[in-house]
C-alpha cells in the first residue's frame, strides 16, 4: 500500500474444496480516533468496516457492514493466534437487518 500506513490481505473462503467467497481487507489506524479500523470488500459487492481492540491472546472486532443484498449487518468478531502462521476467528452477537442470528462456529485460518 502507498506510505506503508495500511496493510492489505487478500482471502478466500473454503468449504471441503469449493471457495466460496474472494475479498480484501485493508488494515490501518485512523488519524482521527487512533482506532486500529479494517474495510473489508467482497467479491459479491458486500462489505464491512471494522473497530480493533486488543483483548487476552488476539482481538475483538466491533463490525458492522452491509450484504450483497443491502441488509444491514452487525457482528463483534474475535481473532486469536495460535502460533505464527494461524488464528483462530469466530463472529458472535450477529445481526442481520436488526434480527439476531446464531454465533458463528470457530474458524482456523493458517498462512500460506
Amino acid at each position: 500500500m502507498p506510505g506503508k500506513k495500511f496493510i492489505e490481505r487478500t482471502f478466500v473462503t473454503t468449504t471441503g474444496k469449493k471457495s466460496q467467497q474472494i475479498g480484501v481487507q485493508i488494515i490501518g489506524i485512523d488519524p482521527l480516533s487512533g482506532d486500529i479500523m479494517s474495510w473489508t470488500f467482497n467479491a459479491d459487492g458486500s462489505h464491512a468496516i471494522g473497530i480493533w481492540m486488543p483483548v487476552d491472546g488476539g482481538w475483538a472486532i466491533e463490525s458492522r457492514g452491509v450484504m450483497a443484498n443491502g441488509m444491514l449487518t452487525s457482528a463483534n468478531n474475535i481473532v486469536t493466534k495460535i502460533d505464527d502462521h494461524g488464528c483462530r476467528w469466530q463472529s458472535v452477537n450477529r445481526f442481520v437487518n436488526g434480527v439476531e442470528f446464531p454465533d458463528a462456529l470457530e474458524v482456523v485460518s493458517r498462512r500460506d
